[in-house]
């Protein structure tokens, strides 16, 4: 057995594809749900490593007015407030045992994996949207991988 942090993995290689293919898909899905203004926004992503072990790499949207957009309701044309936030919370019902935070900050935010010293657990946050539907870019569909 493998462990990074809580979790046991078969061997390192499945616990490297696991927060892998979790940081891509949760990328995918926040960049799906970003409102688009000008572009500068959805394009400030980046994968950040913040520590040695396998799952201390994070989600960071530095853009200034990130945290502004995020947070604001209303004011969205296209995408969704919440967007790096629910993001984590859809790749929770997908990826089997993965813990989610979200850091809120005046300069960026970000997502950390099976990591709660930092940010916020969302793990029962939108409880009440576990058959909630949203559409993407792509199709639209419940929660899929």
């Amino acid at each position: 057995m493998y462990r990074v942090g809580i979790k046991s993995f078969n061997s390192e290689q499945h616990a490297v594809e696991y927060y892998g293919n979790a940081l891509v898909w949760i990328l995918k899905r926040a960049v799906e749900l970003t409102p688009i203004d000008t572009g500068r926004l959805v394009n400030s992503y980046k994968i950040e490593r913040y520590g040695q072990e396998l799952n201390q790499v994070r989600i960071v949207n530095d853009c200034e007015y990130a945290i502004y957009v995020h947070e604001m309701d209303n004011l969205h044309e296209n995408g969704q407030a919440k967007f790096l936030e629910y993001a984590g919370w859809l790749a929770m019902q997908v990826f089997d045992g993965l813990v989610v935070s979200v850091e809120l900050d005046e300069d960026y935010i970000a997502l950390y994996l099976d990591d709660l010293t930092h940010g916020v657990d969302i793990t029962g946050k939108y409880a009440e949207f576990d058959n909630f539907e949203f559409k993407t870019s792509e199709s639209s569909g419940s929660v899929t991988s």
